[in-house]
């Protein structure tokens, strides 16, 4: 599957070209003139990278990328810019951009970083969803079992959830205190 592109820049030729040499590379790549427009297919499309320009009428794209940002499943975001300041790019930077290029750039130079922000994106969002399914897999959310110390355990854990009490919940490693803890804190 083809890495998808944005991207955002009020410059027709700019958007037009970067396009086109993308499209030639294998990318799949779409385009927006100003940061309300950006934001609109955002929303709309899940995107792998979004390369932004920084002064644009209207939304500017210091101000797209912190409402772009606010969602954790977010594109990675490559600044491109033909003004830069060491104040835009700090700024870019603690808003989340992966990466700061000014104009003008080499194109095989983009392509690497891009590349390496698709990477880094897909293994962000690996890692995430492997650590959901590890804690689903690991904690079990019910007792097994019918013993009469089973029974008594649960009375005791009826007694105390309701309890606005500090339990302290002792037994050797594997014995199943932070089952207890969860039944008690879930009552």
């Amino acid at each position: 599957m083809a890495i998808r592109v944005l991207i955002v820049d009020d410059e027709e030729p700019v958007r037009r070209l970067l396009s086109k040499e993308l499209k030639r590379k294998g990318y799949e790549t779409d385009t927006a003139e100003d940061g309300s427009a950006a934001l609109h297919k955002i929303r709309k499309t899940n995107y792998d990278i979004v390369l932004l320009d920084i002064v644009m009428p209207g939304l500017d794209g210091l101000a797209l990328m912190k409402k772009v940002k606010a969602d954790p499943a977010s594109p990675a975001i490559i600044v491109l810019t033909g003004r830069a300041t060491v104040d835009t790019a700090v700024e870019a930077m603690k808003n989340g951009a992966y990466d700061y290029l000014t104009k003008p750039y080499k194109l095989e130079e983009l392509v690497i970083i891009i590349n390496r922000a698709y990477e880094q994106r897909r293994l962000s969002i690996e890692n995430t969803l492997l650590q959901q399914e590890l804690s689903r897999k690991e904690r079990p959310d019910k007792f097994i079992g019918k013993s009469q110390h089973y029974s008594q355990l649960l009375m005791m854990i009826n007694k105390i959830a309701p309890t606005d009490s500090t339990v302290l919940i002792l037994g050797e490693s594997g014995t199943g205190k932070e089952l207890v803890a969860n039944h008690i804190w879930k009552k």
